[in-house]
């Protein structure tokens, strides 16, 4: 037999190599391309009505499979809907991209913060897997536009209890605070309230379940900035009498359920265990107004969880396979009483703050109206509106997972939620914003109290198709350089909306989960970390304008290695606020409350310590 290859032959077999080299590239690639947006000019001044050309231009790169030139589009937002052209993008064998677009230099009566343009660039690679990037251009009322450029923080100190010198965790009772994000109401910013009122996500003065309650912050900080909690006994919230008539506090709103226990299967049977979504946990991660619906009116935004698939009954071996919802409850009385689950066939009813491991109140898609409490008060029949149900849910199902008995390993999640109502310039039509899990949000139009709110997902390329309940969900910031924490082995979560009054800006922050500090080049020798960011838009409607993400300066830290079961970060669910403003409000300074220590169980693990830090904005022109 003849063993020597061809000229043919060889050129054939280095195709085949090829070939075959590209396709298990594409078989091992799950991250999606990389894509760089610009646009030429970003601010478009005056508005006198022009059109403009506008050059956008980039690059997409794939270390793995390669890009798909074939696949690469644009498209523009406008909220006005008035130009939005869309089409293919020519991209150059080195990954370049340019084009231009004619844009509108004008204003209308929806433009409250300006007018923006977003201009989306999306390609897949080999693999099929998607990516985008994303240029605003600014129609501004004001051609010196002031805009965020850097937040800095000074060091940090633990919230203390009466005493002055106690954390508040141990001092108060409440060592959970704060399991997920905060909400804190100036004086008066919730009625009559006479103290600064925090919304924090823990359990109370040994009374189980991670349910929220309401602590006191006095009239605010002292000179050096030390804030001091008690509870809120000027304000009424949390207040029980026991049997002897003393009086003690507790959560406002709690699970029925326990973290670590299920009640028993009312067959025995792991897959006809209750399905109540928030049967084990339901922490607040937001508390905000309605303000399209009578005073007293507030919305909590809270992660409501079942760890009870394939159990029947009894303890639970790990928390970490629950599964997650965002959810709703409501509130007419400013955040004093919240729903409960009323008695029925299945269940007893359990006054607040307790709960039970002996029964469940079978409510999959939670309870409204005559099938809830109002608080401990069961004597009144709530409105239909009032009640606690979820919005927000992974795409596989509870039940498929209970009936299958599939605990999954891991969480199935819609997790570290918040919440931000955006009703900026008197918008008499707001939507309530919901970020979760990595980057994710979903938003629902508020509308006068009628209940449940109807969520939709953002699904990377727009919020009217993937239902909050089941549908499909997308990041909504790409995949990027290391230094704005985009690189695909970093972790982005945990975010939150804010609103800067100074310079009509939306302020996104989330922390950020990263070996070694973004601030200088990947370090595969560096350790595990946390950092948070920020980033900045004038348009909540489209996700695709927020701003690079910025790393906020100081908040860098290593997890500690004395406690290496368990990431321990002085920065978990960072919430910010500013003296006298309402929540989720801010001016250039203020202060960021935290969770010091473990996100997660571990043993040993620190003692977790409620802190905060005063930050200060630098604001500077856009031109």
């Amino acid at each position: 037999m003849n063993r020597t290859l061809t000229k043919s032959n060889k050129a054939m077999l280095v195709t085949t190599l090829a070939l075959l080299a590209q396709s298990l590239a594409a078989a091992a690639d799950t991250t999606p391309p990389i894509i760089s947006v610009s646009a030429n000019p970003s601010i478009l001044w005056p508005p006198d009505g022009r059109l403009v050309t506008v050059t956008i231009s980039g690059n997409m790169t794939d270390n793995l499979s390669g890009v798909n030139p074939a696949t690469a589009t644009f498209s523009v937002y406008d909220r006005a809907g008035a130009i939005q052209p869309s089409g293919p993008v020519t991209v150059a064998p080195d990954g370049s991209f340019s084009f231009a677009v004619q844009l509108q230099a004008s204003l209308n009566a929806l433009d409250f913060n300006g007018r923006q343009y977003s201009v989306t660039v999306r390609a897949s690679d080999n693999a099929g897997n998607p990516g985008f990037g994303a240029a605003t251009i600014m129609v501004p009322h004001e051609q010196n536009l002031p805009t965020v450029t850097a937040i800095t923080l000074d060091p940090g100190q633990p919230v203390v209890g009466p005493d002055g010198s106690t954390p508040v965790n141990k001092s108060l009772v409440v060592g959970a605070t704060s399991d997920e994000h905060s909400s804190v109401f100036p004086p008066h910013g919730l009625g009559e309230n006479q103290d600064y009122l925090f919304f924090v996500a823990t359990n109370e003065t040994h009374h189980p379940g991670i349910g929220m309650a309401v602590l006191s912050g006095g009239a605010g900080p002292d000179a050096n900035g030390k804030w001091t909690f008690d509870y809120p006994a000027a304000d009424g919230y949390g207040s029980y009498t026991d049997g002897l008539g003393n009086i003690f506090f507790g959560q406002v709103f709690n699970s029925p359920g326990q973290i670590g226990t299920c009640p028993p299967s009312r067959t025995g049977l792991a897959e006809d265990q209750d399905q109540t979504f928030d049967l084990n946990y339901a922490a607040g991660g937001s508390v905000l107004t309605d303000p399209t619906d009578k005073p007293g009116s507030l919305l909590m935004v809270y992660e409501g969880a079942n760890g009870c698939i394939d159990n029947s009954g009894g303890m639970i071996a790990s928390d970490s396979n629950s599964y997650i919802s965002l959810s709703i409850a409501t509130s007419t009385d400013y955040g004093k009483t919240w729903p409960t689950y009323r008695g029925n066939p299945f269940f007893n009813f359990v006054p607040l703050p307790n709960t039970t491991t002996a029964q469940a109140p079978n409510a999959p898609m939670g309870a409204f109206g005559p099938n809830v409490c109002m608080g401990n008060d069961c004597s009144t029949t709530p409105p239909p509106n009032y009640g606690r149900y979820p919005v927000v849910t992974p795409v596989i199902s509870l039940d498929s997972l209970m009936k299958s008995k599939n605990d999954h390993a891991t969480n199935i999640k819609e997790q570290e939620i918040s919440e931000f109502v955006d009703d900026i310039g008197g918008n008499p039509q707001p939507f309530i914003y919901a970020n979760f899990g990595a980057m994710n949000v979903a938003r629902a139009p508020l509308n006068g109290g009628t209940a449940p709110l109807q969520f939709m997902k953002w699904d990377g390329s727009g919020f009217n198709s993937s239902k909050g309940i089941g549908g499909q969900q997308a990041s909504f910031l790409p995949n990027g350089p290391f230094g704005n924490c985009e690189a695909p082995a970093q972790d982005r979560f945990g975010s939150s909306i804010n609103y800067v009054q100074d310079t009509r800006q939306y302020l996104l922050i989330f922390v950020c989960r990263t070996q070694g500090d973004p601030l200088y080049p990947p370090d595969p020798s560096a350790s595990m970390g946390a950092a948070w960011f920020f980033s900045t838009s004038y348009d909540l409607s489209d996700p695709m304008q927020w701003t690079k993400p910025v790393e906020i300066t100081n908040s860098w830290s290593p997890f500690d290695a004395n406690f290496p079961t368990c990431q321990a970060y002085d920065g978990w669910y960072p919430t910010f606020m500013s003296l006298g403003k309402d929540a989720t409000h801010l001016s250039t300074t203020g202060y960021v409350f935290y969770l010091a220590g473990c996100q997660t169980g571990g043993s040993p693990a620190p003692q977790r310590m409620y802190s905060s830090r005063p930050f200060t904005m630098t604001i500077t022109s856009a031109r």
